[in-house]
């Protein structure tokens, strides 16, 4: 229980001959290593029991650590000293007010004025605590815990001092009136801010013409604000000050206020140009800000390992990081390294090890277990500190709570196992390159490449960019830099053997935080075989073209040929010569009719899709009725009602539909008089006034067409080129209306025949092209 005592006692009735109780040994170690500024204040109580309850108690001065000490100028060698006497009526007044409301309330008194030192008070927020022993207060602790205000404000004096020594300040003298007209300037002021000072002294230019107009009202108003009696000099916030060349700098202006018969007379400024250092606090402040934070989202906790005792110390915030009770830790260090995960003890006792035979701090994550039964990932920060030997005497370090950062970084390594599987499975080369020097940062297996190798030199056996020299060829990383979107060429790479082999190459952008493109990630799709396929069917479109010449032209020649023998021949034979000359001129006109087929269908091959214009379904019919009625004469070819002016989608090619259909109905017709009804209408399938199909009928009174052939038809294999019909003209118009995105079917005429219906879509007119 001693090591918890605040006070000892060197003698019977614990205090020294100053009158203040003395620190123990452990307390002294404890203030003298933490980074705090602390004080603490003895409260002692009369010693008559008689007057204990009436009489207040005294308060004075017991300890000041060295942070305190520097910062206040009062160390403990000014022990005993009441609040007054260390600060003078009105600040001590004000402290020992606090003091005695901490006494009373028996809880934490929160200091705001700050540390008081010197001729100000520091901003250093304050707490006064309690300490309570055998159920009375025994003494007051203040802690000023916001190490980072101390440090700025440390940096904020020497870089003030470092301006001082660097370069000459600006020193003005001006009077308390309207302007501040300048009494004096030091000549300086010409190569610090480019102005004669001629013209201050002169009264031509005042002090308040140099201050920025933006900044202007706010000097005056920290001059108006330093104006009382009590303030003899302060300190400006930095602001702006315009140069005789417009230049503006930002400068430091420390200012002395004059007086005449406790009057304010004129004023003495010191400015120093702090232009960079501004600059740099700035960028500064926004680090500070940006790490405060992070900070105050972190959980974090203090400990502290006495080695001489064993003893080790945690906070409050330690103790519920692992949810204890305020104090309940047992202290020892057996305890401590009891809380240790398992698994993490061995590497945790050799890290700590090896910071004590070193002297040196250390930084670990482990595992501590909670009361709960669950596991907290902590960093552990720590400062061994030694003794005037050099041996370690205590450890001083914080705990943070880094379990959610630790499942954070779990999750997202298996989001970077997964991508990286997920690359790796690619089937073709995958790598990333630097925009720059076009070298590779990353690849998967496929890819035939090392880190650092420039891709051109890889996969293009050349010394240069492929967009670069006499054999240049487009080069997707150009233009992903230019414009920031994907780009995809094609390109002949070489394999490990020299073979060449063509590739498609899809380029993406990855940019930095400005939205700069600095790396590609580019993929090498292997299209050597679909480069091969391409060409065998431009081969074979050349071929097909061939033949449809052929067949349009040489076989249509020569059937036009035996077509003119035959009719010569009419009127030089029988009878039974006359019957096979109509054999022949019948076969003649199926050739002719076939030829027209294979062409219409060899130009269906040779597309690739809708011409995209829309064709008058009146016109196309009309042309090819004219035509089957002069080649049949025989035949009865009817169109029942007027033809709709109505546009389709289709091409040139719906002629070949209606010819073939119409064709069939006469060729496929065992009647004694073929007869053919032809009849169209337009459907409406929608609540619009405009029709969304139109429908053509062509009718015969042929045979028919059985139930189960009516599917398969249209079918290129129904009839092969070896039978009495080729099957070709039914399979090219339902080729034809599928690409119009169009039906057709056949069903049964009565009382017999076939009836051949053709649905097309009505064209769009604002999609035509």
């Amino acid at each position: 229980m001693a090591d918890r005592q605040v006070v000892g006692s060197d003698d019977e009735d614990g205090y020294n001959s100053d009158g203040a109780r003395p620190l123990g040994p452990v307390c002294e170690t404890v203030l003298e290593g933490v980074d705090d500024a602390v004080v603490v204040f003895d409260v002692q109580y009369p010693r008559d029991e008689d007057t204990e309850g009436e009489a207040s108690p005294t308060i004075s001065l017991a300890h000041t650590n060295e942070v305190y000490a520097s910062i206040t100028g009062i160390g403990s060698d000014a022990r005993g000293e009441t609040p007054t006497g260390l600060y003078g009526d009105r600040r001590g007044s004000r402290l020992e007010a606090t003091l005695r409301a901490c006494l009373e309330r028996r809880e934490p008194v929160e200091y705001e004025p700050g540390l008081e030192g010197g001729e100000e008070t520091l901003p250093w927020p304050t707490t006064i605590r309690p300490v309570v022993g055998d159920d009375r207060i025994t003494a007051l602790v203040g802690i000023a815990s916001d190490v980072r205000d101390r440090e700025r404000l440390e940096r904020t004096l020497a870089e003030e001092r470092a301006a001082f020594e660097q370069g000459p300040a600006v020193v003005f003298r001006w009077r308390e009136e309207p302007g501040w007209p300048v009494e004096f300037v030091s000549d300086n002021v010409a190569s610090v801010f480019g102005y004669d000072p001629e013209s201050f002294r002169s009264g031509e230019r005042s002090f308040a013409d140099v201050i920025h107009e933006d900044d202007r009202d706010r000097v005056w108003a920290e001059v108006e604000a330093n104006s009382d009696p009590d303030t003899d000099r302060f300190r400006h916030e930095p602001y702006r000050v315009v140069t005789a060349d417009g230049e503006v700098k930002w400068v430091l202006d420390f200012t002395t206020n004059r007086r005449v018969d406790g009057e304010i007379s004129h004023r003495l400024g010191y400015l120093v140009d702090v232009t960079e250092r501004h600059r740099r606090t700035r960028a500064l402040e926004e680090t500070e800000r940006r790490l405060s934070l992070a900070l105050e989202a972190a959980d974090a906790g203090v400990w502290e390992w006495n080695l001489e005792t064993d003893r080790v110390v945690w906070d409050e915030s330690m103790e519920e990081l692992l949810g204890l009770e305020p104090g309940s830790f047992e202290g020892t260090d057996e305890a401590f390294v009891e809380r240790i995960h398992p698994d993490d003890r061995d590497l945790t006792e050799e890290v700590v090890c090896e910071a004590l035979e070193t002297a040196d701090g250390f930084e670990h994550e482990f595992r501590l277990q909670r009361d709960d039964d669950e596991s907290l990932w902590v960093l552990a920060r720590a400062t061994v500190h030694t003794d005037d030997a050099g041996e370690p005497t205590r450890v001083v370090g914080v705990g943070i709570d880094v379990t959610d950062r630790r499942a954070v970084e779990r999750r997202l390594e298996a989001e970077r196992s997964f991508f990286a599987e997920a690359i790796e499975s690619l089937p073709y080369p995958f790598y990333v390159l630097d925009v720059e020097d076009y070298t590779v940062e990353w690849m998967n297996s496929r890819a035939d490449v090392d880190p650092g190798d420039a891709c051109y030199e890889v996969t293009h056996r050349r010394d240069r960019p492929c967009d670069e020299g006499d054999d240049a060829v487009p080069c997707p990383i150009a233009d992903v830099t230019a414009t920031g979107e994907p780009a995809a060429v094609e390109h002949v790479h070489y394999d490990e053997d020299g073979d060449r082999r063509h590739y498609r190459v899809h380029a993406a952008p990855m940019t930095d935080e400005d939205g700069t493109v600095t790396k590609i990630a580019e993929s090498n799709i292997d299209i050597t075989e679909r480069v091969a396929s391409e060409r065998r069917l431009e081969s074979q479109r050349d071929n097909l073209k061939l033949l449809n010449e052929v067949v349009r032209h040489d076989i249509r020649n020569d059937l036009q040929l035996i077509q003119a023998y035959a009719d010569a021949l009419e009127d030089h034979v029988d009878e039974a010569g006359s019957d096979r000359l109509e054999v022949v001129d019948e076969s003649v006109q199926n050739a002719v009719e076939l030829t027209k087929t294979a062409r219409d269908l060899a130009e269906v091959m040779l597309q690739t899709d809708v011409d995209g214009t829309c064709v008058r379904v009146d016109r196309a019919l009309e042309g090819q009725l004219e035509e089957i009625r002069s080649a049949h004469p025989e035949a009865s070819v009817v169109v029942e009602g007027p033809l709709p002016e109505t546009s389709v989608v289709g091409d040139q090619m719906l002629d070949a539909v209606f010819r073939n259909l119409l064709s069939n109905a006469i060729q496929h017709n065992d009647a004694p008089v073929p007869e053919v009804r032809v009849a169209v209408s337009a459907d409406e399938h929608s609540a619009a006034d405009d029709p969304d199909t139109v429908t053509i009928e062509v009718a015969d009174n042929g045979p028919g067409v059985p139930d189960d052939q009516k599917a398969a038809i249209f079918g290129r294999g129904e009839k092969g080129l070896e039978s009495a019909g080729t099957g070709l003209g039914l399979y090219l118009v339902q080729t034809l209306i599928d690409r119009y995105d169009g039906e057709v079917r056949v069903e049964d005429n009565e009382p017999r025949g076939a009836v051949f219906v053709v649905e097309l879509p009505v064209a769009d007119p604002a999609t035509v092209r």
